[in-house]
This record gives structure tokens, sequence and C-alpha cells, in this order.
């Protein structure tokens, strides 16, 4: 039994790459954007404190891919040549505090995302 052929490597740039992937996060941004503007479109005057929470994972999910295509498009401006990084220039342009403090110091109990979001369960 012989193995699979193996694809020659694909070289990329790294500054081209992580504009690429800056480009990716900006594209699902703008796709999580419109599925929130057509969920606030639904009739939801009546809704649960269930549907509110599962509303409000998805207003986390738009801005948090928003300001994670902004880091990363700020960590493709900088020379390759480093190895540690002025964050208060990646992350110029992320605006949620607390996902700034997640790519500063790590994760922990007190921003941790997942602690604060509503159950994506609506069907």
């Amino acid at each position: 039994m012989t193995a699979p052929p193996t694809a020659p490597p694909v070289m990329v740039p790294q500054t081209i790459f992580l504009t690429r992937l800056a480009e990716e996060l900006s594209t699902l941004g703008t796709l999580s954007s419109g599925l929130q503007e057509a969920i606030h479109n639904l009739p939801l005057e009546h809704s649960s404190a269930e549907t509110r929470r599962v509303l409000q994972s998805a207003d986390m999910l738009t801005q948090s891919l928003v300001c994670l295509g902004a880091a990363l498009d700020g960590l493709s401006e900088l020379p390759i040549a480093h190895r540690e990084y002025d964050l208060n220039v990646v992350l110029r342009n992320v605006f949620l505090e607390d996902l700034r403090s997640r790519l500063t110091h790590g994760r922990d109990s007190e921003n941790d995302p997942s602690t604060h979001a509503g159950e994506v369960e609506i069907f």
C-alpha cells in the first residue's frame, strides 16, 4: 500500500497571507452583519429572555468578527522581522475592550465570552 502523493508546498509571503486572512474575516463580518440585520427585522416584541440572549450572541459574533479582522489587518501592516508586536498598533481598531484584553493577556474566567454568551439553539 502506498501513501497518497503529497502536494508541493505553496509559499506565500507572510504579509500577503495575513492580509488575505483579514479580508476573509471582513467578509465573515459583513455576512454576520447581514444576518443580524435580518434577525432584527423579525417580529420580536413578545420574544423570551432566551431568544434575546441568542440575539445578543449574534451581535457579539458580529462585533468580534469585525474586531478580529481589524486586529489582523493591524498585524499585517507590521514588518515581518519582528518577534514581538506593539499591540497598541495591532489592536488600534479593536473596539471591544474584553476582546482587546483577551488578545493582550489571554483568556481567564473574567473575560471568557463563552461564560456570557447565550445558547444558540433557535430551532
